[in-house]
């Protein structure tokens, strides 16, 4: 494959960066450590990652991606129980999923290019009998963009939305109130 960001290149690789609250860990798809020319490290999973359809058309829509890891180490249990019981650890952190070109050497050749972005959701751990795997569930930005802003129904709240509007002001007194409706 030949092309004008990468150059030469042979070979693709899937590196995944997750910006957990208590540190980024980066992971790519290969054996060992992968040291790229920015300075970044990335520990290499075997190829156990796996990840769901990754849309990557243009456009500003709401998209979903998981990214499972199968095979995990009983001795992972303690931290992915700790980390799905913090939410702040998972939720709303952001993941880059990238490809990396590399030569017929190798070597990676050019920069990474990102292909996927957006913000961590749930992580779920799944114990089966004698197999063990973690799913990380995202979003993109664009999943709640039609979801209201969280806010009261408050004088405060249209005071500070639209000063000098006074509207609210009497929904307190009338939340005990009695109205008859019809009137005859």
């Amino acid at each position: 494959m030949t092309g004008p960001i990468t150059g030469e290149a042979s070979w693709l690789a899937i590196l995944v960066q997750c910006e957990f609250a208590s540190g980024t860990l980066r992971t790519w798809e290969g054996v060992g450590e992968l040291a790229l020319p920015d300075g970044t490290v990335w520990l290499g999973n075997g190829g156990m990652v796996g990840l769901s359809d990754v849309n990557v058309a243009a456009g500003f829509f709401a998209s979903t991606l998981s990214v499972s890891l199968s095979g995990v180490p009983e001795r992972f249990d303690d931290f992915y129980t700790r980390a799905m019981s913090a939410e702040d650890e998972v939720k709303g952190r952001r993941i880059i999923v990238s490809w990396q070109p590399f030569g017929p050497d190798w070597q990676p050749v050019g920069g990474r290019v990102a292909l996927w972005a957006g913000v961590m959701d749930k992580l779920v751990y799944d114990r089966s009998l004698g197999q063990r795997s973690v799913t990380l569930r995202n979003e993109t930005p664009f999943v709640t963009r039609r979801k209201p802003r969280a806010a009261f129904l408050s004088p405060e709240d249209q005071e500070r939305l639209f000063p000098g509007d006074l509207g609210l002001s009497h929904v307190g007194a009338s939340a005990s109130k009695t109205l008859t409706w019809p009137q005859y």
